[in-house]
């Protein structure tokens, strides 16, 4: 029963949106587990969950959590982010994007998935600092909506799937070569 080998993980997150003011005994569980993990595990990428998106972060990490759930006005405009992030210090993992805004249970929209593919081309042109990315959440019941928010990628229900236009758009982006040397970027202006 179960998985007979080891499984091959390369990296660990400590805490979930846990450094904040209001949780202050995350830094020194955070360090604990930091040592115990690095002296056990050396080779293991440790995920700090503090954001040093707009300052270095004070202790050891390998990576830091950067979550992001904005409308789509604002997250298009935060497509530059990590422009002004400094290149020194841990990468960043951007463990949750998506376009949310409160009271609205659409299935997602065009506009959102743009906002979207912006907010995805300015991790790929800071991607000497993004590691990776993960949209979130991804999969919801439609049926059993506990959450009133959009953002979710995937609706299901007992016998199909419902896709919103940021599978699209993300699919798309994961197809794209950054190589590919037909690749132009344009100009954009954002009208909502």
């Amino acid at each position: 029963m179960g998985h007979p080998e080891r499984f091959q993980l390369k990296y660990v997150a400590v805490g979930n949106e846990d450094c904040d003011n209001t949780k202050p005994f995350y830094q020194g569980h955070y360090l604990k587990f930091y040592n115990a993990i690095r002296e056990a595990y050396p080779d293991i990428q440790i995920i700090s969950n503090c954001d040093g998106s707009s300052e270095p972060l004070d202790h050891p990490a390998d990576l830091y959590d950067f979550h992001i759930y904005n409308s789509a006005d604002d997250l298009f405009l935060k497509k530059d982010t990590f422009s002004r992030t400094s290149r020194t210090g841990p990468k960043v993992f951007v463990s949750e994007y998506a376009v949310h805004v409160d009271g609205d249970t659409s299935k997602g929209s065009l506009q959102a998935s743009l906002a979207e593919a912006a907010f995805l081309i300015g991790l790929e042109v800071n991607s000497d600092i993004v590691h990776m990315a993960s949209y979130a959440p991804l999969f919801v019941n439609d049926n059993d909506r506990k959450l009133a928010l959009t953002g979710f990628c995937v609706f299901f229900r007992t016998s199909i799937l419902i896709m919103t236009v940021s599978v699209i758009m993300s699919e798309y982006n994961e197809q794209m070569d950054p190589r590919c040397d037909s690749l132009q970027l344009l100009a954009t202006v954002w009208n909502s």
